[in-house]
């Protein structure tokens, strides 16, 4: 005749899964109905009241006064210190000195310049270098960079002073080379300062 209970007990064991699941649904949508957003971040709060990391001279980080501060498109940060260049990951501060075989031939960093290409310049107070493809190329020794602007047309211009000449204050890099510009140019002698384009493309 056979087991009559197989059946039954495996009828049983699906009119228990189906009231669960008719109990379940209601309980889930009800939860759903009262759940809250929630925000990552107190919008109630400051954000001067998080906690946070300031790195500062005193603390020996850079054992001088920090000048300028750039990123490149890699994304690392970039800053130029009276004692040195180094640069930021997110995480740790790296010197100069332990990236380049080829050093810098001053630790005074001035200027700085991430341009569109990734590379990097550099102004200090004995000229210009142009960190590249992880290589250092140097331009104007001796002189004192004090700013360098990438134009709209992705040129270098560098305003400069050296020691009593004050004739070629503006230059233009043009390949490796240095183009700089005089009276005769139209550019008349005048202390370097910060270097800027307007809208017409006008330095």
């Amino acid at each position: 005749m056979g087991n009559p209970s197989f059946p039954i007990r495996l009828s049983v064991r699906t009119t228990d899964r189906t009231r669960l699941c008719k109990f379940s649904f209601p309980l889930v949508l009800l939860l759903l109905f009262l759940a809250t957003p929630v925000f990552a971040l107190n919008p109630n709060r400051h954000i001067s009241q998080y906690g946070h990391t300031a790195w500062r001279v005193q603390d020996g980080y850079f054992g001088g006064k920090v000048r300028k501060i750039t990123q490149t498109t890699d994304g690392y940060i970039w800053i130029g210190t009276e004692a040195g260049l180094f640069r930021f990951d997110g995480v740790r501060f790296v010197p100069w000195s332990s990236l380049a075989a080829e050093p810098l031939s001053s630790d005074y960093i001035i200027a700085l310049r991430a341009a569109r290409d990734g590379s990097l310049w550099i102004g200090t107070d004995d000229g210009l270098a142009h960190w590249v493809n992880q290589r250092l190329m140097r331009y104007l020794k001796g002189d004192f960079v004090t700013d360098i602007l990438e134009d709209d047309q992705g040129e270098i211009w560098v305003a400069h002073s050296r020691t009593g000449d004050p004739s070629h204050p503006l230059c233009r890099v043009v390949d490796t080379k240095i183009q700089c510009y005089e009276s005769k140019d139209g550019v008349p002698p005048f202390d370097a300062q910060p270097l800027a384009q307007d809208r017409s493309g006008n330095l």
